[in-house]
């Protein structure tokens, strides 16, 4: 029974994680848009 409940608590604590800590900086995309703008800005 205990197993199951961790299991279930694993899983509810996943999806806050993927709000509360977002892949994106760690993705390239931020790079990619600052080099961008830096292009335009010039």
């Amino acid at each position: 029974m205990q197993n199951i409940l961790v299991c279930i608590e694993m899983v509810v604590f996943s999806v806050f994680q993927q709000y509360a800590y977002h892949a994106s900086p760690y993705s390239g995309e931020v790079e990619k848009m600052l080099k961008q703008n830096n292009k335009k800005n010039e």
